[in-house]
């Protein structure tokens, strides 16, 4: 453990102990104890400390405590808020900047782990932090599983292509470069193009 230099000059009421280089709102609670040990050591004889003036010093130790237990159980429950941000994101594509070239990386979100104290996903073969996604969307199954919920019934949308709208019964779902598509009167529509949907005729 580092030893932290005291230097000391009599006041008034006794000892004035200084940690160099540190504040004592900087001292953790090791550093407080050696002070105060010290100072006791170290007290005028003729001149020792008040029972009033060791009271508050023990007061500020126990603040000190408390106030490090609190910064440990807030560390605890953003990583915990973290993890569960990360699992939510567990299936879908994400994109996030940290490419080694420059750009930036797309996948699917495979699995998420925690790494000092940061949450971290496996985006094909990826490590990316939470803090780099910059955007989300739902993953090749999901997206896959929403089309499948279409089929039979009535859909309008708008092709990005060329504005041309398109509506009618939903036939059927395929996959196309990772996205689900719904196939309506032989034209294949994007579930993002979809601007409404209905009941299909009985």
């Amino acid at each position: 453990m580092p030893t932290t230099a005291i230097s000391s000059s009599v006041g008034a009421s006794g000892y004035t102990l200084q940690a160099e280089g540190k504040q004592i709102g900087q001292l953790g609670k090791d550093d407080f104890l050696r002070l105060l040990i010290a100072q006791l050591q170290n007290q005028d004889p003729m001149n020792p400390m008040n029972d009033t003036e060791f009271v508050g010093q023990m007061a500020q130790f126990t603040a000190l405590e408390r106030m490090q237990a609190l910064d440990e159980q807030m560390a605890i429950l953003l990583q915990v808020e973290q993890l569960g941000q990360a699992n939510g994101l567990i299936g879908k594509q994400v994109e996030a900047t940290g490419s080694q070239d420059g750009g930036t990386i797309k996948g699917v979100v495979d699995s998420v782990r925690m790494e000092n104290g940061n949450a971290v996903l496996n985006v094909g073969g990826s490590a990316v932090k939470l803090q780099d996604v910059i955007s989300v969307v739902e993953g090749e199954k999901a997206q896959l599983a929403q089309a499948s919920a279409l089929i039979g019934k009535q859909v309008e949308a708008k092709l990005a292509s060329n504005g041309e709208r398109v509506s009618g019964i939903v036939d059927s779902v395929k996959v196309s470069d990772g996205s689900a598509l719904l196939v309506v009167g032989g034209k294949s529509v994007r579930l993002d193009e979809v601007v409404s949907v209905a009941e299909g005729e009985k």
